[in-house]
């Protein structure tokens, strides 16, 4: 999980790794511990639920410390309904391996769904997110999304979520980030959703903070119609 020993799971022919739920309880509770501990350690992540899970933590660590969050992605899809229907689909395959004794933590575990309310209680705090988004359209989809209404929407109009488009002669020159306080998760792997994490690394975060500015400066606000 560490940067100094790096997951040796699996990996199938479409180049996605294989975990087991077992291995998901266990990945769960060592972010949540790096995450208590503040520990300087770099971690990685694999699949789509390690990022919801990481992501899930990551925006429960900004609301308990209030800390804003800045975010470079391609188009909000973390947060969108998109990526939900691909966590869903990598549960449906480890409920095809799910032990009895596991059926009833497994049908609670439900990593998109825990990180869709930790950004309601993360707004629902007065806090603020700013996003820089590096595809044509993006925001289009993000409007379409079934919680634009609910929870972009009111959140956009209160000013604590704010969308940045990236100017076309500034793409392609940086992996997407997500960065809060000394919190980071910096994507190695757009198609895999692979990041580099860390939960206290100052040095990181700082470096992601000030190149989340530049982007920004580079862009154009979104605004509501």
């Amino acid at each position: 999980m560490t940067d100094d020993n790096a997951s040796s799971s699996s990996k199938g022919e479409s180049g996605s790794p294989h975990f087991s739920f077992k291995d998901y309880q266990n990945y769960m509770s060592d972010v949540q511990s790096l995450s208590k501990d503040d520990a300087p350690t770099r971690f990685f992540n694999e699949s789509d639920i390690h990022a919801a899970i990481v992501v899930n933590e990551l925006v429960k660590r900004a609301t308990q410390k209030r800390h804003p969050i800045d975010m470079f992605c391609g188009s909000f899809y973390l947060f969108r309904n998109e990526f939900k229907e691909e966590v869903d689909n990598e549960k449906s395959e480890l409920a095809k391996n799910i032990e009895a004794e596991d059926a009833e933590s497994f049908g609670e575990f439900k990593p998109f769904d825990d990180l869709l309310a930790s950004i309601k209680a993360f707004f629902a705090q007065k806090l603020e997110m700013n996003v820089v988004l590096e595809n044509e359209g993006a925001f289009d989809r993000i409007k379409s999304d079934p919680n634009w209404k609910d929870v972009f929407k009111p959140s956009m109009e209160e000013k604590r979520l704010r969308f940045f488009q990236l100017d076309s002669d500034l793409k392609n020159i940086h992996n997407h980030f997500m960065v809060s306080g000394n919190s980071f998760r910096r994507e190695v792997s757009e198609k895999f959703r692979t990041a580099m994490c860390s939960f206290n690394r100052s040095d990181y975060a700082s470096m992601y903070k000030s190149t989340f500015e530049l982007l920004k400066n580079g862009s154009q606000e979104c605004v509501l119609s």
